[in-house]
């Protein structure tokens, strides 16, 4: 499996200190890599769901509601909790904002525009100075068996949106046998150079009970 990051910031410098990394990977969440076909059409689908998630949460908002009169949880397994960590980095620093996938530096579409266009029309436009994308009531994510995504920069951003109260609440729970969640290490190699990756959030251990057996097979102590 590749161990190579990007930036979480698109177009930001990833070979400068202190730089926020995740793992290569996410990036097809906001662009084509390669130029094979089947990859190219892999790689826009995936660039379309973080950006489709928030499309879809805001057109959940019931018409006169907002979205801060909402609680958001944020769930995933696996890859899912992967992403659904970023998901949550994500709309905790800059809001639901529909108008691009993962964090950018360059300026994304107003985050209305898919809203506007399913209700108004295709040439719908809103006027005035466009208002800031809404954040909702409290913001929390339980995700499970997740790999490491992302530097030791990121999990520090990641922490200190938890503290700021940005994220109400966050957790971690694994398998104590899911090697998926141990992966990937940090690796300091001559080519690649030093690589981290850390776990963002509070672990929960979820582990199977030892039992002692006699020689039959039979568990020691079990209730008739």
């Amino acid at each position: 499996a590749s161990i190579v990051q990007d930036a979480w910031v698109e177009g930001e410098d990833v070979t400068k200190e202190g730089v926020m990394k995740i793992h290569s990977g996410a990036r097809l969440f906001t662009k084509p890599s390669l130029h094979i076909p089947t990859v190219e059409k892999h790689s826009k689908s995936l660039n379309s769901i973080s950006r489709r998630l928030k499309e879809l949460v805001l057109a959940a908002v019931e018409p006169g509601e907002d979205l801060s009169q909402y609680d958001v949880i944020v769930t995933g397994h696996s890859l899912g909790a992967a992403l659904a960590t970023l998901f949550t980095t994500d709309v905790a620093e800059y809001g639901m904002d529909a108008g691009r996938s993962l964090p950018q530096l360059e300026p994304s579409e107003p985050w209305w525009n898919s809203l506007a266009t399913s209700i108004l029309g295709k040439d719908s436009k809103i006027g005035g100075a466009p208002p800031p994308p809404p954040r909702p009531k409290s913001l929390k994510m339980y995700n499970f068996g997740s790999p490491r995504v992302g530097n030791d920069a990121f999990v520090a951003k990641f922490d200190s949106l938890v503290k700021e109260g940005r994220i109400d609440s966050a957790y971690r729970i694994v398998n104590g046998e899911d090697i998926v969640a141990r992966f990937p290490r940090t690796v300091n190699a001559l080519m690649l150079g030093n690589i981290g990756y850390e776990h963002c959030g509070p672990t929960v251990l979820i582990s199977q009970p030892k039992t002692k057996r006699n020689k039959e097979g039979e568990i020691i102590g079990k209730n008739e």
